[in-house]
């Protein structure tokens, strides 16, 4: 399937564990897309609040982030698309999992781990 659905161009894509789903998304255009690789069509358009420099999925599967711009990271539902949490901190541009729902958010400026459920 041709995955088409970026108006900029993809900065980046991840696969959901043990699922046939995969997340895109432009840092540019702010959005990250959650496709059904079965049918190419996309589940949910995440939009952020600005230009995100990484997005993820949690290892559960249930959380996608976006971080990045001047505005912090935004948390999803997975299965619904709605925003389920926001951290307002200027210019985080990186995160890692460390577990299902608590992430290690970082930039030039300062860190935090944030519980995300």
């Amino acid at each position: 399937h041709v995955l088409a659905g970026h108006a900029a161009p993809v900065t980046g894509v991840e696969f959901f564990p043990l699922e046939g789903r995969l997340l895109s998304w432009s840092g540019i255009e702010g959005l990250s897309i959650v496709w059904d690789t079965g049918t190419g069509e996309p589940l949910h358009r995440l939009r952020h609040h600005s230009a995100v420099a990484k997005a993820g999925v949690l290892p559960c599967g249930r959380r996608v982030v976006a971080c990045g711009g001047t505005t912090g990271c935004t948390v999803w539902d997975a299965s619904s698309g709605d925003t389920v949490g926001f951290w307002q901190a200027p210019a985080v541009s990186h995160f890692e999992a460390l577990t299902a729902d608590r992430v290690f958010m970082w930039s030039v400026m300062n860190a935090s781990v944030w519980d995300v459920d």
